[in-house]
């Protein structure tokens, strides 16, 4: 059985120029978990932490500009995560993911000048191993100047459409919500670009709001065509309703590098 490494200590940052704006990236916490007992037996299973066998460096990016708006996991990449015996920790295959690094729930604060993210391998350090180096990109999606769009009132029946912000939107599902206390839910198949949506609302015909939540999304891909479709609660039963859209006019994605030697103490 490997020894498992208690691994304190920290950090060192990367501070990289960006649109004049000073964006740093620094390592804030990590988590090294060894082998446990009983693997794949639900009533012998231990594991340290609770958590799968990896190594994983979770680092916070300050982008003092504001504007962040959530992290690309598809469009970042590590071409590196190794320590200092030479051993190649992303090399390891994971059971939980087809990349070499993968990220674990990247999160936003509020005022979007920063983020949190976990850069996940299924490897472990070498014996004797102090440090850790990282090395890549991480793509952030940014913007802040939005506009309001709203569509004409449409009946909330299947087969309706909403035509708004370069969207269409049918209606395929109108009834009560299978979960919650909602008054109403809505399924839309969306047709365009969703990425520069920053909201919905749905809004009563004489323009009052009606309060909405988006209630999770589906998609599905045939050959080139992929088909998408949004779930919403609405507090209120209406038969009309207006669409309302705030879209992102600045949305733009930001690669930000990562270069980091994350010093550990056993």
């Amino acid at each position: 059985m490997k020894k498992i490494f208690v691994l304190i200590g920290l950090v060192a940052a990367l501070t990289a120029k960006m649109n004049a704006q000073e964006t740093t990236v620094e390592a804030r916490g990590i988590r090294v978990v060894g082998e446990g007992y009983g693997e794949g037996d639900f009533n012998q299973e231990l594991r340290p932490f609770n958590w799968s066998k990896g190594t994983t460096v979770a680092m916070l990016i300050q982008y003092p500009k504001g504007g962040l708006i959530e992290i690309s996991k598809d469009e970042s990449k590590f071409t590196e995560f190794s320590d200092d015996k030479g051993t190649k920790l992303d090399a390891v295959k994971s059971k939980f993911s087809r990349e070499s690094v993968s990220f674990s729930f990247p999160t936003i604060a509020k005022d979007g000048k920063a983020a949190m993210v976990q850069a996940v391998v299924a490897g472990l350090p070498a014996k004797g191993a102090t440090t850790l180096s990282l090395k890549g990109t991480i793509a952030a999606v940014v913007g802040s100047k939005k506009e309001t769009v709203k569509s004409e009132a449409a009946m909330l029946k299947k087969g309706s459409t909403f035509k708004v912000g370069g969207l269409t939107l049918k209606v395929e599902e109108v009834g009560k919500p299978d979960f919650g206390d909602a008054a109403l839910s809505v399924t839309l198949d969306v047709k365009g670009d969703l990425d520069k949506v920053a909201s919905w609302t749905f809004l009563k015909p004489d323009g009052s709001k009606i309060e909405t939540k988006e209630a999770g999304s589906s998609s599905m891909s045939f050959g080139a065509s992929k088909q998408i479709s949004m779930d919403f609660n609405l507090e209120e039963k209406v038969e009309t309703a207006i669409l309302q859209l705030e879209l992102w006019l600045d949305r733009e994605v930001v690669k930000i590098p990562v270069d980091l030697k994350v010093s550990v103490g056993m």
